[in-house]
């Protein structure tokens, strides 16, 4: 499976993933990065997405294929993702410089700026660059975004309620009740005291991000996170 071509591990990962997934890392000064993963998806997201084109008996999220994937991007100083069973993965990614890491179209998203100790960072996604978004991920991940009839993926503008009542319809009302409790946390320690965040909160250096599936599915209004230090 390709997984990705680039280093949005995060994101296409945190997509999928049900409550208790996680991910912590560090920014330096420089943009250097290591961030720890510990994610595992949703049985009822697993079960429909391994109907739509999994291997049989291989892991929906391959540590191993992700590991070789990544370090294609020379950005990529190490990446030590290991298999947690059948339907998750964690591990270490370490990137050298944030800036160099991604393609020039990630700034339809992502904005990245430091000078010195001080420095800002804003991801945007709204249903204007969803599928801008999308696009730096694998055909894989979209087809799977695609089965779950994510507005992300379709551009249909749906409200939230109104999805989760086509999930029920098509699939069944258990996916829909795990799409609409997943929730992912993202801590990431930056190298000053943020002077702001949005989307989040801050913690002495650690800005602290806890986001509902659904938002990022469905897009009913911009999902923003922004820190300043």
């Amino acid at each position: 499976m390709n997984i990705l071509k680039l280093p949005c591990i995060v994101f296409a990962v945190l997509l999928f993933a049900r409550c208790e997934t996680k991910a912590e890392g560090t920014l330096e000064n420089g943009g250097r990065v290591t961030m720890n993963i510990d994610a595992v998806l949703g049985s009822q997201i697993s079960a429909i997405l391994q109907k739509a084109g999994g291997r049989a008996g291989a892991p929906l999220l391959d540590a191993q294929y992700i590991n070789n994937s990544l370090k294609e991007n020379k950005a990529v100083e190490k990446a030590d993702l290991k298999q947690n069973g059948a339907r998750g993965i964690k591990g270490e990614i370490i990137i050298k410089q944030i800036e160099t890491a991604l393609p020039k179209n990630a700034k339809d998203f992502i904005e990245y700026k430091q000078n010195g100790n001080n420095g800002s960072m804003r991801i945007k996604i709204d249903r204007k660059n969803g599928q801008a978004v999308l696009s730096l991920i694998s055909s894989d991940i979209q087809d799977y975004i695609s089965t779950l009839m994510a507005p992300i993926a379709t551009g249909e503008e749906l409200g939230k309620d109104e999805y989760l009542e086509l999930v029920r319809s098509v699939y069944n009302a258990a996916l829909a009740k795990e799409i609409e409790a997943a929730r992912f946390s993202l801590k990431l320690t930056m190298p000053a005291v943020p002077v702001s965040v949005s989307g989040g909160i801050a913690t002495g250096k650690t800005a602290e991000f806890n986001t509902a599936l659904l938002d990022l599915l469905v897009l009913e209004k911009p999902v923003v996170y922004e820190i300043v230090w």
